[in-house]
């Protein structure tokens, strides 16, 4: 397949398992040219019939710090959030619906819209240096590439709340104990290192078996009216006075001051 791309690369590790790397670093945060090309990518895979294991990770140190919130900074109205919502979401969409299994291997900060984009696949593969969290609550805004919903199905509501509205960072010992991980990598493996052979077993199954194990345990239907809520939600924070605050904010690397209701 072509590797004509910028910000991510795309290697052939054999036998059927490919390997997406997030080429951004040092944090690899997530922009709309990414999205771009992932989307690519993922048709190119699709239709090629080569990939039997996709793995996903990041280059450098870390998976994905967030999402690259100097574009969030050029937007100014709900509707432009809930644009840029709906385009990641529909990578993210795509990366759950593809015919062969999705491992997020983690290493670093996964943090964001990089954790979301690693609860989109299909299982998730942690180092021991790995942090996971959803810390949008610190700029004003949401979780708005599916999180809200992934993190609640994946580890329950009342967790999935402590850590939206605590914007609290956990290392990959509590990821794995929330259920948010579903595999510790050993203390002198790397996580890519241990997603590649699970891939390496996977890819040598049954392809028609693991079609339909993927099939048979896909998110239920209303997920989707879940997101849709979420990106309305999303672009309310985000046109917002303390959307807008939360944003300048980090950018200027300052605290946040947030008005609140009432006053």
């Amino acid at each position: 397949m072509s590797n004509d791309y910028t910000v991510i690369r795309i290697e052939d590790k054999g036998d059927g398992v490919f390997l997406l790397r997030l080429n951004r670093p040092p944090v690899n945060a997530l922009n709309r040219k990414m999205f771009e090309e992932i989307q690519k990518a993922l048709e190119d895979l699709r239709k090629g019939r080569l990939c039997r294991v996709l793995i996903v990770a990041g280059e450098g140190a870390n998976f994905a710090a967030g999402a690259d919130i100097k574009e969030f900074a050029q937007l100014s109205e709900s509707r432009q959030f809930e644009v840029c919502s709906a385009f990641a979401g529909h990578t993210f969409d795509m990366i759950e619906a593809m015919p062969f299994p999705v491992i997020a291997a983690i290493d670093g900060f996964c943090l964001g819209g990089g954790n979301e984009l690693a609860m989109a696949c299909h299982i998730r593969v942690a180092g021991r240096t790995a942090t996971f969290g959803q810390p949008e609550v610190n700029l004003g805004l949401i979780p708005g590439y599916g999180g809200t919903q992934r993190l609640t199905m994946l580890v329950g509501r009342s967790r999935a709340l402590r850590l939206m509205l605590t914007g609290e960072q956990v290392d990959a010992v509590e990821a794995f104990r929330l259920g948010l991980v579903d595999q510790l990598a050993s203390d002198d493996t790397s996580a890519l290192e241990s997603a590649i052979a699970m891939g390496q077993r996977i890819a040598s199954l049954s392809d028609e078996a693991i079609r339909q194990i993927l099939q048979v345990t896909a998110p239920p239907t209303d997920l989707s009216d879940g997101i849709r809520r979420e990106r309305e939600s999303f672009g309310k924070c985000g046109g917002s006075v303390n959307g807008r605050e939360g944003i300048r904010a980090f950018i200027e690397k300052r605290p946040a001051k947030f008005i609140r209701s009432g006053e």
